[in-house]
C-alpha cells in the first residue's frame, strides 16, 4: 500500500516539476507521454523509480514535520539504523524505560 501511495505522490511532485520546467500543464504531460510512448515504455523504468524516490521523500518530509516519525522511520527498518555510526551508543528504549522506572522506584 505504500508503494502505491509513493508511486501517487511521487507522480503528482514528478508531474508538478515538470510542468513548471517546461513551461505549462500540457507541455509537461506532453513530455511525459514522449519519453514513454516513444522510447516503447522504457521510459517508465526512469519514470516510476523517480516517482518513487520523490514520493517516499515527500511523504518522509511531511511525517517528521508533523510528528508522525515512528511510521515513517519503520521503513528504514532497524537493520538500517542499526547500521548507522553511533547507534550503538544510544540507548535503547527498554534501557531508557528501565532506567525511568527505576527513578520513580527511588523517588517513592
Amino acid at each position: 500500500m505504500m508503494f502505491v501511495l509513493r508511486l501517487i505522490v511521487g507522480f503528482c511532485i514528478c508531474t508538478a516539476v515538470t510542468c513548471v520546467m517546461t513551461g505549462g500543464i500540457e507541455q509537461g504531460f506532453y513530455l511525459l507521454l514522449i519519453s514513454i510512448v516513444c522510447t516503447a515504455g522504457v521510459g517508465l523504468g526512469v519514470w516510476i523509480p523517480m516517482w518513487w524516490v520523490s514520493g517516499w521523500l515527500t511523504l518522509l518530509c511531511v511525517g517528521l514535520l508533523f510528528g508522525e516519525r515512528r511510521r515513517f522511520l519503520k521503513s528504514f527498518g532497524e537493520k538500517a539504523v542499526a547500521a548507522m555510526p553511533g547507534a550503538g551508543d544510544a540507548p535503547t528504549f527498554e534501557q531508557r524505560q528501565q532506567a525511568l522506572q527505576r527513578y520513580f522506584r527511588q523517588a517513592r
